[in-house]
Order: structure tokens, then sequence, then C-alpha cells
């Protein structure tokens, strides 16, 4: 909701402001004891002997941090690798400064749950935009920070970082969708920037980038936005994202091939892996069901009465 500045506020309007923001600063302190309590309890659970037994991208993750670490390449188990989604390999830093191998590991553990618990505070800055009442936006907070997902702070994988990362990209493209003129400019570019943070994560961030053309897309064709702004927002964005990717593509990923490449497509045939991917869309498609069918159409259905008019 835009407020025209050249209106003169009224003692109405300015209690409401001031309700508002007494709001907003009890539902971040509630967001900042949730993100601790969240925290104290995945590092308390998470703090056991480890060994990469599972995943193999855990193995390529920690043997980049070290590599990078130690002012050398991207080196895996003493071969050089392709595999350039660093970001997390870099956020792991902190833990290597521990001389003993095991507590680095436990000190990953640490850096781990605080990441992925983080994941309350773009979830708190999303729902204050969506929703006005206070007790809708702790429970999205609540369910943010119970999420299943953040478990993988138990791990040694990227989403630790991605998940709250990404859902900082979510807000920032809210954001640049509601906002006009130079300032939606302005967030485009740096939406895009996000992105390619994201992106060197996990590969699927570029998605963002096609999801983010497709609502300016719309938005053209629904008469909702000149062509030409859309296009500018799009450019923006795209900016943001294809710099810095340029850019490391000359410097220090500079002569690699993408991430994945050394992976040959051969396996997909086989029987074991067409099974797994058979099994695998079975389960995504139930997860698919229940997030997009429960909660955004029948619980919507169930509480429409209740919601406000912003929130419907």
């Amino acid at each position: 909701m835009n407020i025209d500045t050249d209106k003169p506020i009224g003692p109405r309007e300015s209690r409401g402001l001031s309700k508002r923001a007494l709001e907003t600063r009890a539902l971040l302190l509630a967001a900042i004891a949730l993100f601790l309590v969240a925290s104290a309890v995945h590092i308390a659970v998470g703090d056991y002997p480890k060994g990469i037994d599972v995943l193999p991208d855990e193995r390529s993750y920690l043997e980049i941090a070290r590599s990078l670490f130690t002012g050398n390449a991207l080196i895996i188990r003493g071969v050089a690798s392709d595999f350039q989604k660093i970001l997390y390999p870099l956020s792991l830093f902190p833990a290597l400064l521990f001389p003993n191998g095991a507590d680095q590991i436990r000190f990953v553990g640490v850096l781990n749950s605080l990441y992925a618990c983080s994941t309350v505070f773009p979830a708190f800055a999303l729902a204050r935009k969506l929703f006005r009442k206070p007790l809708v936006v702790l429970g999205c907070m609540v369910l943010a920070i119970i999420s299943p997902d953040l478990m993988y702070s138990m791990t040694f994988m990227t989403e630790s970082v991605f998940m709250p990362l990404a859902l900082w990209l979510v807000y920032l493209c809210w954001r640049c969708f509601e906002a006009q003129g130079k300032r939606q400019l302005a967030l485009s570019a740096v939406a895009g920037l996000v992105c390619y943070l994201v992106y060197l994560c996990k590969e699927v961030a570029w998605m963002f980038l096609i999801a983010f053309a497709v609502f300016f897309i719309v938005a053209t064709a629904t008469k909702r936005l000149p062509a030409r702004r859309a296009l500018a927002n799009v450019g923006l964005f795209a900016a943001g994202y294809f710099a810095p990717f340029v850019i490391m593509k000359l410097t220090l990923f500079s002569g690699l091939f993408n991430s994945y490449g050394q992976f040959s497509f051969d396996i997909l045939l086989a029987p074991y892996t067409v099974l797994f991917g058979l099994y695998s869309l079975a389960v995504d498609s139930s997860y698919f069901i229940v997030g997009f069918g429960v909660f955004p159409v029948l619980f919507v259905a169930c509480t429409y009465g209740k919601l406000t008019r912003a929130e419907r």
C-alpha cells in the first residue's frame, strides 16, 4: 500500500502509523527470539559425530571450502574441479579457523544452524508486507522456523544458506513488483545481484530470472505496466545477474565448464535412475499438492470471511 506523501497526514492516520510501527517492533523482537531459540535447539540436536556417507555434494563443499581457505583453486580430493557453487564453502571459513578437524566439523554445525534459522527474518519481512494482522505474521514466522527443511543444518549441504537467501530474494522481488519509478528500477538491479548470489548456492536459482520476466510479461499483457517500463526492469534484473556472472567467469572461474558438466547423461537411462526418478516425482508431487493445495487454497477458503480486504 503506497502512502501519498503530498497529502497531509491527520491525527487518525498518524496514530495508525504509530500503532503499526509498534507492532512491527514487537514482531521483530519475536523474530529475534524465535531465531535464538531455534538456533540453540538446532545446535544442540546437531552436535554429534558426523560422517559423509550419503550425499557426495557434502564432500565437495567441505573440500572446496578448505581449498579456498588455504588460497588454492577449486580442488576436491587433490583433483581440480569445475564445481563452482562456492557461496556455501565461503560461508564455512569461520569454522576452518579451528586447527582440529573435529572442532571444524562441530563449528560447521553451529554455522549451519545460524544460517538456516535466519530464515525467520525474510519470512518476517515478507509476511509483514503481505498481512496486516500481527498474529498472522507471527504464524508465518513460526511456520518458517519449524519447517523440516531447516534440518539441513545437520548436514554439510548448501541448503542452510540457500533457504534464507532465496527467501530474501523473493522479498526483494515483491518489493520491486509493488514499487514505482526509479525505486522499482533500483530494486530490480539489486534483486538481480542477489539472484546471482543465490545461484552461487544452487544452479536452480536462474529460475528466479525466468519468473521475474514472466511477471512483467503478464503485467504488460494485462495493461498494468507499460512495455518500456517492464523491459527496463527485466533488463536491469538481468544486468544485475549477468554482470557478476561474467566477471567470475573471466576471473576465478576462467576456463571452467558448467558445475555439472563433468557428469554423463548416460546415467539418466540406468534402470535404478529411472525408478528413483519416478519415486521422486511421486514424493515431490505430494509435497506440491500439500504446499499449493492445502494452505493457499483450502486454508484461505476456510478463513476467507475473516481476512481483511488487503489480505484477500
